[in-house]
């Protein structure tokens, strides 16, 4: 009797969007939890910043393992599975947002619009502090974005950059891995 090597077909996009979204989640969050300590904590920037500059490697590792398991992807496929990881993974971490800025740390914006009027007017140009003025109306009851406008941006930014880098990182799996094959 012949013996062949059967193999699973691969998972839906939608499995594997969800399975991903996990993880896209989780990294976003600490992003979002580094945002919220980084105006008591200015050390905390660091980790936003790098953590930026990582996401698309993080996403190429999510995408890469994805097009190896299930034998070689479409760059269509890759693509969808960045944009549903990307919203699937975007909704915890507004969440996340939305909870810090409406019940932990409600004075958040205002600090940070109070925390840049100072360094602006520390600089003692008429520019910085025409700047400053027009920062100080944000102060003013009703003018700052509510916790749920901010998680609202978020989801929206997230997904809106999440295609756009799974559109570039999907093609870095494809070529990379056309050359890792040759």
């Amino acid at each position: 009797m012949e013996h062949k090597n059967l193999t699973s077909p691969p998972e839906p996009i939608t499995t594997r969007a969800a399975h991903n979204g996990l993880y896209v989640s989780l990294y976003l969050s600490m992003l979002v939890v580094a945002m919220g300590f980084s105006l008591s904590f200015p050390p905390a920037a660091l980790l936003i910043w790098i953590g930026s500059l990582g996401l698309p490697f993080f996403l190429y590792r999510i995408l890469s393992r994805s097009n190896r398991v299930a034998g070689g992807l479409s760059f269509a496929e890759l693509w969808a599975e960045g944009i549903a990881s990307f919203f699937l993974g975007t909704l915890i971490p507004a969440l996340v947002a939305y909870v810090g800025l409406r019940f932990i740390m409600p004075d958040f914006m205002a600090e940070t619009v109070r925390s840049a009027i100072a360094v602006l007017s520390e600089q003692g140009t008429a520019e910085a502090q025409n700047f400053a003025d027009t920062l100080g109306a944000f102060l003013k009851p009703g003018a700052l974005p509510s916790p749920a406008d901010v998680a609202a941006q978020l989801i929206s930014f997230n997904i809106i950059a999440g295609t756009g880098m799974s559109l570039v990182v999907a093609l870095f799996v494809k070529l990379l891995a056309k050359v890792v094959r040759k």
